[in-house]
């Protein structure tokens, strides 16, 4: 059924059918969506994807995303955040974890790759994002390639940062701990 998946665990891979649309074998036309949503399921890994006009979401009121890795995606002209790992959706929350963002190009959009919890109980832990091209952000003055919304053990590193108003931001609110994070080489 539309805006189901399917796993094959010969293979294992995770087949999923956009909601509309058609999948002929090479590319996949979305017509409805808005995002990819990968939430509450582990040991997923997405390579060699090509997103225009939607975006990825990881995790949200669903449960615990975890051990998820978007691997040589290219995201063109996203609707939004190209890249979102949200931890609380209204007043349920779920930590996601062991994400992993590499390899990826990323262009044109409000923001990058968003990491976003809004108390430590449901902040995003160990997310790594590196080797990725994230360029031509063009969304509020503080548009930026990538931001951290709270969260500790992230490592970020041998990103290609261009064309936008901050290439890393990370902040935490006074109910959020961001420790013992890595940002190097970009």
């Amino acid at each position: 059924s539309e805006g189901s998946y399917y796993a094959d665990e010969a293979s294992d891979k995770i087949y999923w059918k956009p909601l509309g649309g058609k999948v002929d074998g090479k590319s996949t036309t979305i017509n409805s969506s808005f995002a990819i949503n990968i939430n509450g399921l582990s040991w997923v890994k997405v390579t060699n994807l090509k997103l225009l006009f939607t975006r990825i979401n990881i995790g949200t009121s669903t449960g615990t995303s975890s051990y998820i890795w978007l691997d040589r995606l290219t995201s063109d002209y996203s609707l939004g955040n190209s890249i979102q790992i949200r931890a609380l959706q209204d007043a349920v929350g779920y930590p996601n974890h062991h994400i992993r963002i590499s390899y990826c190009r990323i262009s044109h959009a409000r923001n990058g790759i968003y990491s976003i919890g809004q108390y430590e109980a449901f902040d995003n832990d160990y997310v790594t994002i590196d080797h990725n091209i994230i360029t031509d952000m063009s969304g509020s003055a503080d548009a930026h390639c990538i931001g951290f919304q709270g969260g500790d053990n992230h490592i970020i590193e041998y990103n290609d940062l261009s064309y936008c108003n901050t290439g890393i931001t990370m902040f935490s609110s006074t109910n959020q701990s961001m420790n013992n994070n890595i940002i190097r080489y970009n």
